[in-house]
Order: structure tokens, then C-alpha cells, then sequence
């Protein structure tokens, strides 16, 4: 980002240097600028964080200050220096283009950090720019201040293949450059496009198999690809047009608590399919929060926990332990004692075996820890291998979920990770369809690809599941959630 700024500030002074008397009077003028314009938002724990009154100001009085001061200027030489005007026309128009290319770009990136990332194009242009504009000044340097321009250009250079902020120079590490090459092919070899393969094939599902005139109903993440891979209308995209729109599908299907809930909603959008992906499991905590309401009702997220290969043994049984950790999302009270939420968490889960050939396990337990104190309750649900297993014992009424975990050489351990669903998230109907595989007329699974629901490289994989949408006469139309206003403005008050 430095050399960035110093880039532009260099373009500026090689656009404007033919006005030769007032040349470093634009150069400071346009230096304040864009500092201000740059870090108006700086951090979030600044001042300068954005959103703050005095953030605002230097944000929109760098930017009118700017403009205001050019103008006043190229009026002043219109009217007072003829000749000195004239050299206005003979302004590098590709500098020009660089430069809007480069405000606008800032206005990007500074509007969302997920968009920072269109600054590269640019970065990379004006850093190369200000590399070799800064080595042809140097050869018309004597020899004292040549060699230290050519020592701080050396370090420039070596500053991409720095792995660590903790380096002051790469140089000082022989070995950086192979890690650099190593770590960039490591990176580099499981990139690609994030429409993949498996959303290909499943969109070609979609285009040969559904109705043209079928709405798919899904999170808005994936409308576009369902738009343009699959050829079908959708409930919602990355566009938002219908406000409401993230609200309802976050609330009334993904995090429906009854299938009734959810029937409602996709009928009274017209919705004739159902998507959902792996992706939702780490999503969780997105759309549970955006369709929650404002106590945060649904906000829940769901964690992994991985099998410790050391087990514990007990009195005639051996104990499984799967290891992580996540805090309660809500207060649980267990034999007349509260653990808060947020507050209390689990540690870990013990599994009981009862027989290791078969692996029939026994009721789990989680280690809820607390004050200091571990304390060890029963939990009221197992997934696995296509059963629920649901005890009567009074505990937790969560749910652990065994999935497999693909470790060396794509060996995988069927037992080898589970997911753990709060009471919250278990009765979801992302959980109850896509996690649980429940079988249900109002919800007939169509397409499933061959990808299992597994922890692989430490990430979360999992097929694409689309279900026809069955619903029954029973079920009424909702005018509220046709149209686009939420029925409580006071979410979108609390997401802000």
C-alpha cells in the first residue's frame, strides 16, 4: 500500500511537472488528498474507522476539498496565464486514465473489504511504475547516493517473497525464496474457479431435469451460478433486490423450525425446488444472525471436532474423545444448575464403544466447562452412518454428528470427526434435510451428487442436495412474505 501511494503520487508529479512554478504545490495538494482519501477509514478501532463523524469528513472534504482547489486553479491560470494554460492539452491522457482508475478502485475497496482485492490490477502498475521510475533517476546519481538508490530498490523487490511481517529484510533469510516458491505452488495448485465441477454437473442436472420456468430456492450466495449455470429463476442473489429477501430464506428455511414454517414461505414465493451445499454448515452463523430477530433468536453456528487417537478407558467400556471447542449459543440448565451462554462451553465429547467391530456406541457425553470446572452431561443425540439415534436421559439436546475425516494419502477414518449441532441448530431445517438426510414427501430429494459430507484437509466438503418442493393443499399463501419490507424493521436496525 505504501509503494502504492508513492506510485501515485510520482504519476501525478509526471502529469503535472510541465507546470513548472507551481508544480510542488499540486504535488502537496494532491499527497493530503489522497492520504485523507485513503485513511479516512484506517482501522476500525481508529477514529478514522469509517463510520465516524470526523472518518466521514476527511472522507468527503478530501475528495470536495480536491476538486474544488483544481478547479479555482485551472481558472486562475485560464484567466491570468494564457501560455502557462495551454499546456493543459499536452496532459498524458494515459496518466489520466490511471489515475480516475486508481480513485475509483479506492472508492471500492474502501465501500467493502471484500473488494479490496480490485486494487491488485492498479497496485501492481503504479508499484512497477515508481520500481523504475525510482532506477532511472538513480543513474544520473552520483556514486554514494546511486549504490543506497540500488540497495533500497534490491529490498523493494524482495519484499513479495517476504513470509512473515517479522522479516525487516528477506534478505536475511537464504532460505525464503524456495519457502516463497513452495508455498506459492501449494496456494496456487488448488485454486481455480469457484463455480467447480460439482456445481457444473449440477447445474447441467438442473438445465436437462427441471421445468424452464422453475424457481430454485436457496441462499443468495449461489444465485447468479443457478441463473446463468443452471438457466433457472431464483429467490434471491448477490443483487438483493427484494430487501426482505435474505431475511426470510435465513429465517423461514434454513433455520425454519418446522417444515410447515418453511412450506409457507416457498409457496408464497412460488419456489418449486430447494438447494443447499456444504457450505452452509460454515454459513451457519451468516444466515442464522441475518434471520434472527432482534434478541437474535436463530443465531447459532455449528463446530467440528476432530477424534483424539488416544482413548479413554472406563469400567467394561472404552470412551471415544473428540476434541475442539465452541461456547453455548444459549443458557442451558442442567439438575438445577445454569450455564450461561457464551459463557459455558464444551470441550469435547466422549463416546462410548460398545462394540469396536461393528461400532455400536453408546449415548455421548459432552465435558461442559465451566467456572473453572468440567462437568460431564449427557447428550440427547447421535448421527451416524444414516441413523438417528435420539435417549430419553435428561442432558444437552444437541446433536453429534459423525462424519469422516480424510487424513494422509486421502485415507479416510469413517469415525474420524463430528460436527456438534445445538438444540437450535438440530431442529433447523438445513439440519433435519441436508445434515440428517430426514425423509419427507413435502421435501423429495432429486439430485445428490458423490461427494460425502466429510472433514477433509481440515475443511468441511459435502455433495449438492436439490429436493422437489411437495406442498400440500393445506399450506396458505403469506402476503408478508411476498412482498419486500421486513415484518420487523428493527432487524435490519440491530444488523446495522
Amino acid at each position: 500500500m505504501l509503494l502504492l501511494l508513492i506510485g501515485s503520487i510520482i504519476l501525478f508529479y509526471e502529469l503535472v511537472k510541465e507546470i513548472n512554478k507551481h508544480i510542488w504545490k499540486l504535488v502537496i495538494i494532491y499527497t493530503l488528498f489522497i492520504i485523507g482519501f485513503i485513511f479516512s477509514r484506517y482501522s476500525p478501532e481508529s477514529i478514522f474507522n469509517g463510520t465516524s463523524s470526523i472518518s466521514i469528513f476527511v472522507y468527503f472534504g478530501s475528495i470536495i476539498g480536491f476538486i474544488l482547489i483544481l478547479s479555482g486553479f485551472y481558472l486562475y491560470i485560464y484567466y491570468k496565464d494564457k501560455e502557462l494554460f495551454e499546456k493543459f492539452s499536452d496532459f498524458n491522457d494515459t496518466i489520466i486514465f490511471l489515475l480516475i482508475w486508481f480513485f475509483l478502485m479506492i472508492i471500492a475497496a474502501r465501500s467493502a473489504i471484500r473488494l479490496l482485492s480490485v486494487i491488485s490490477p492498479v497496485t501492481t502498475i503504479f508499484t512497477s511504475y515508481f520500481v523504475f521510475w525510482l532506477y532511472n533517476k538513480s543513474k544520473s546519481l552520483k556514486n554514494i547516493y546511486r549504490i543506497t538508490t540500488y540497495a533500497i530498490l534490491f529490498v523493494i523487490l524482495l519484499m513479495p517473497f517476504a513470509i512473515s511481517t517479522n522479516f525487516a529484510f528477506g534478505i536475511l533469510d537464504i532460505g525464503i525464496l524456495p519457502r516463497f516458491i513452495k508455498s506459492t505452488i501449494d496456494v496456487s495448485k488448488n485454486m481455480g474457479p469457484s463455480y467447480t465441477q460439482q456445481w457444473q454437473h449440477a447445474m447441467r442436472w438442473v438445465r436437462e431435469n427441471t421445468p424452464k420456468d422453475a424457481v430454485i430456492a436457496h441462499w443468495w450466495d449461489y444465485g447468479y451460478w443457478v441463473q446463468y449455470g443452471g438457466q433457472r429463476a431464483t429467490l434471491s442473489d448477490g443483487g438483493n433486490a427484494v430487501a426482505a429477501i435474505n431475511h426470510f430464506i435465513g429465517r423461514h428455511v434454513l433455520t425454519a423450525q418446522s417444515e410447515e414454517e418453511a412450506l409457507e414461505f416457498l409457496k408464497s414465493r412460488g419456489a418449486d425446488y430447494l438447494l443447499m451445499i456444504d457450505d452452509e454448515i460454515g454459513k451457519y452463523p451468516a444466515f442464522s444472525s441475518i434471520g434472527a430477530d432482534v434478541n437474535y433468536d436463530r443465531y447459532s453456528w455449528i463446530s467440528t471436532f476432530v477424534l483424539d487417537p488416544n482413548k479413554q478407558e472406563g469400567r467394561n467400556i472404552t470412551y471415544y474423545i473428540y476434541r475442539g471447542g465452541t461456547t453455548l449459543d444459549d443458557n442451558f440448565e442442567y439438575q438445577g444448575r445454569l450455564f450461561p451462554g457464551s459463557v459455558a462451553g464444551i470441550g469435547a465429547f466422549l463416546l462410548p464403544i460398545e462394540n469396536e467391530q461393528t461400532l455400536e456406541f453408546g449415548q455421548p457425553i459432552a465435558i461442559l466447562i465451566y467456572n473453572n470446572q468440567q462437568f460431564n452431561i449427557p447428550l440427547k443425540c447421535l448421527y451416524f452412518n444414516n441413523q438417528l439415534f435420539e435417549y430419553d436421559e435428561e442432558g444437552l439436546d444437541g446433536c453429534l454428528r459423525i462424519i469422516p475425516n480424510f487424513v494422509n494419502n486421502n485415507q479416510a477414518n469413517v469415525i474420524g470427526s463430528a460436527l456438534y449441532l445445538s438444540p437450535d441448530v438440530k431442529k433447523s431445517l438445513f439440519s433435519q434435510l441436508y445434515l440428517f438426510n430426514k425423509k419427507t414427501p413435502n421435501f423429495e430429494l432429486v439430485y445428490q451428487d458423490d461427494s460425502p459430507l466429510a472433514l477433509y484437509s481440515g475443511n468441511i466438503i459435502g455433495p449438492i442436495k436439490i429436493w422437489k418442493i411437495n406442498i400440500p393443499d393445506h399450506i396458505k399463501i403469506n402476503q408478508i412474505y411476498q412482498g419486500d419490507k421486513l415484518p420487523d424493521p428493527r432487524v435490519d436496525e440491530v444488523r446495522r
